[in-house]
């Protein structure tokens, strides 16, 4: 996916005043190759083949022009909104609100109304599987078979909780949007998620400035299901061109979510206050262990 972010260095590369190969050129393709492979990869390789094939590189380049021009006019259709700044809401008992993340919640869900979402309902399950024309995985082998609720957490790279809450029915993209916007003063780097590829362009068309930064990609365990989606989705992908995502545990939200299941039958047998009170408790006991493994590593 063609994030915001990496706009300037397409700009740049697509120029025709800055020759094919010179250090600015190559400074730009470099970077692109980490932020947006598929067109970094190519940059580089027009770069080594430049003297071949004149005519291929100045369509290649009248491409990338292209595509910058797409995403400048998308972003250009969004209404101008500057995203909330941080500020600390009316607390609520954690048992009652049924959320519980590592802070008070900073901001308010907007409604956004150019996108006809529904102020009652704003989970993927508004949108059927036939609706989707890129990725329906997650819609036929996820959502159709389950619609029940549950809980819904957010891991960081080490399987450590950074937080939950309760979904009435099906997990959907708004949940993890929601959280997000709702509780981080800054989004994540990368979120990994194995609906990252529908993900992503939800976020995008809602926040575009909070998450204009944000890679969203697929884990390494789902990405080959997906398969009418381009690898441009996946973490793999940004892996072999990205040093630092090398060492992530696309895993850790599974090996989380696996640990959950512990609790599975005592939550489902318990009050909605409760239900919350007893998985509070084993996260709470959950990351301690973790930061007990973490740290006996360290040492």
């Amino acid at each position: 996916m063609c994030r915001p972010i990496s706009l300037p260095a397409i700009a740049v590369v697509g120029d025709e005043s800055v020759p094919v190969g010179s250090e600015l050129y190559n400074l730009h393709a470099n970077r692109l190759s980490i932020i947006c492979p598929v067109i970094g990869n190519l940059a580089r390789h027009v770069a080594q083949v430049v003297h071949y094939n004149v005519t291929s590189t100045a369509a290649i380049r009248n491409l990338w022009r292209a595509i910058k021009h797409s995403v400048d006019h998308y972003e250009s259709t969004l209404p101008l909104r500057q995203t909330p700044l941080p500020a600390v809401a009316v607390a609520q008992p954690q048992t009652s609100a049924g959320v519980h993340y590592g802070s008070s919640k900073i901001r308010e869900r907007p409604q956004y109304p150019h996108l006809k979402e529904s102020k009652k309902f704003h989970s993927v399950q508004d949108v059927p599987a036939s609706d989707s024309t890129t990725c329906n995985k997650f819609y036929s082998d996820y959502i159709k078979p389950r619609r029940t609720g549950g809980i819904m957490a957010i891991w960081c790279r080490h399987a450590i909780a950074m937080g939950f809450h309760c979904i009435p029915s099906a997990e959907g993209r708004d949940d993890v949007f929601s959280a997000l916007f709702c509780y981080w003063p800054t989004p994540p780097r990368v979120v990994v998620y194995d609906f990252a590829c529908q993900l992503a362009s939800y976020c995008l068309a809602r926040e575009p400035t909070f998450f204009a930064d944000t890679l969203f990609v697929v884990d390494e365990l789902h990405q080959h299901g997906h398969s009418q989606c381009t690898p441009s989705s996946w973490l793999s992908t940004y892996m072999a061109n990205d040093p630092t995502l090398r060492h992530l545990n696309s895993s850790a939200a599974e090996c989380g979510n696996a640990g959950l299941g512990r609790i599975k039958k005592s939550v489902a047998y318990a009050t909605a206050p409760h239900a919350v009170a007893i998985t509070k408790h084993f996260l709470s006991l959950w990351n301690r262990q973790k930061i007990r493994e973490l740290t006996h590593v360290a040492s």
